[in-house]
């Protein structure tokens, strides 16, 4: 399935016309291929400009306080070649054959989440910090597997993937969850499972869900039931 992987590691300027050449024909597939059902050709410009970034004219924009875009999106705008280029860096930076280990900065969250977990278990607080309290209780330095999640997880899985299948994404997925997490499948959406027109439906309904609890009201332990309601068909595939 990552065999496409190959053409992000041939030289710059092959890759470069990968990414424009034909009017950016190989973007346009697959962005075509990602939206699948859900296709709708008002889509394709505006996710074209959201998959190379904002142009030279929004560089220019700015929020009510002042803040505007990075020096470093500015030097790649004016190319769209260079900036399908950063993008697929990705790729050649050892995805697949590196280890990926934890940074400081992912260390300390840790810490703080079990810190936090800890609290909210004794002091009995707000829910959501509850609902914390039932990830692992182990040391932070120990694991049972390596990149196991700390955190109880809603996990919202398109099963038309075409890029990463069940096999690579779910199987045996549960030993890496913490208590309190659920998979739920989405079985008519594809790789862009937050974008699409119906998941991302789905997707703000769980959002929803745990950030519009008021205080002191339980938060649902899984959201299956919720998510349906507004994408028929949604699955929960693990509960733990």
């Amino acid at each position: 399935m990552f065999g496409y992987i190959f053409a992000f590691n041939l030289p710059s300027f092959m890759v470069k016309y990968l990414g424009t050449g034909g009017n950016k024909a190989f973007l346009r597939g697959a962005l075509r291929l990602a939206h699948g059902k859900d296709q709708d050709e008002a889509d394709l410009p505006q996710s074209l400009a959201a998959t190379l970034g904002p142009g030279l004219l929004e560089l220019e924009t700015k929020t009510a306080d002042g803040e505007g875009y990075g020096e470093s999106l500015r030097e790649r705008a004016g190319s769209n070649a260079a900036v399908f280029w950063h993008q697929t860096a990705y790729y050649r930076n050892g995805l697949a054959t590196k280890v990926w280990e934890k940074s400081l900065e992912i260390i300390a969250d840790l810490y703080n989440l079990e810190n936090e977990a800890e609290f909210s278990a004794s002091a009995s607080v707000s829910p959501i910090r509850r609902r914390s309290s039932s990830s692992s209780s182990a040391a932070l330095w120990v694991e049972q597997y390596d990149g196991a999640l700390r955190a109880p997880s809603t996990i919202l899985w398109g099963e038309k993937d075409r890029a990463v299948g069940k096999s690579i994404c779910l199987d045996g997925i549960g030993d890496y969850l913490a208590k309190g997490s659920e998979v739920i499948m989405l079985p008519h959406t594809g790789h862009w499972t937050p974008v699409q027109k119906a998941s991302r439906a789905a997707f703000a309904k769980v959002i929803g869900v745990y950030a519009s609890k008021p205080a002191g009201e339980e938060l649902p332990m899984y959201v299956t039931k919720e998510v349906d309601a507004v994408y028929p068909g949604s699955v929960s595939l693990v509960r733990k």
